[in-house]
């Protein structure tokens, strides 16, 4: 369900390209999820991107000396 909430249908897709456009945060879905669910990466709202695989996208960003957070 979560996955829905970045969409252009969302009520929070404005949030989403705020949060990208005016204060450089990026939000990130797997497209492996988004295949599960059937949502293509079009319907996105603007600020939210794909990237292929969880694992690998999260091990490079600790590699880059990012921090993970699991809320």
């Amino acid at each position: 369900a979560a996955v829905s909430e970045l969409t252009t249908a969302s009520v929070l897709a404005t949030n989403i390209t705020v949060a990208s456009t005016e204060h450089g945060i990026g939000v990130r879905e797997y497209a492996n999820s988004l295949r599960a669910v059937g949502i293509a990466a079009k319907d996105l709202a603007e600020g939210a991107g794909t990237v292929p695989a969880a694992v690998a996208y999260l091990a490079q960003r600790q590699w880059d000396g990012w921090a993970y957070v699991r809320v």
